[in-house]
């Protein structure tokens, strides 16, 4: 009897030691999904950041190839701000390669938005837009340190108050509301 229970004992204890080792292959091989999982989301948001890139640089060539299409880009961010802050005094920020092109555009772009308030609004409004002696970076070198690919930001309010309308904020907005189309071209299998 004795013999038979410590057979048994043996049994149940070889049992054990192998749904042990069940479970450690398991864990291991779930640790080792999980890392590679990691990988793969690491390499795909490189990827991503390589096109994002890819799409700032693209901006920065478009701005510099068509200077009157983008004085007129410029003139349209600013009225948009304009409509966004609906402040009646503004200071305007660019990029130094764009102060004479913004200076040039303030004094239209504020009375196309004092006409479009009063053809849609009813109401008069004066609007006083000054060119900032703060100026936006350049486009970026490569090396981290902050940068604009142009377009403008206005403040009100001793700056408390900022519409940010360069191409580096729309080109961020645009991305991140496409991101899933992006992935999906990007990448046709989920992780």
């Amino acid at each position: 009897m004795k013999v038979h229970q410590a057979k048994l004992k043996i049994l149940q204890d070889v049992k054990q030691k192998q749904k042990d080792a069940e479970t450690q292959r398991r864990i291991q091989r779930s640790i080792i999904t999980a890392e590679v999982r990691v990988k793969k989301m690491q390499r795909r948001e490189e990827l991503v950041q390589k096109v994002k890139a890819h799409a700032l640089q693209k901006l920065v060539q478009a701005v510099s190839a068509d200077q009157k299409r983008y004085e007129t880009l410029l003139k349209q961010l600013l009225i948009q701000g304009m409509i966004k802050l609906n402040e009646p005094k503004l200071q305007v920020m660019c990029r130094e390669i764009d102060a004479r092109v913004v200076q040039r555009v303030l004094e239209p772009a504020a009375r196309e938005y004092e006409q479009m308030i009063l053809k849609e609004c009813g109401e008069t409004v004066k609007v006083e837009a000054t060119l900032s002696n703060k100026m936006l970076p350049g486009p970026s070198i490569g090396d981290g340190t902050p940068s604009c690919a142009g377009g403008i930001k206005i403040s009100a309010r001793d700056g408390k108050i900022i519409c940010d309308n360069t191409l580096d904020s729309r080109l961020e907005i645009a991305f991140a509301d496409l991101m899933p189309v992006i992935r999906s071209i990007l990448f046709k299998t989920a992780i």
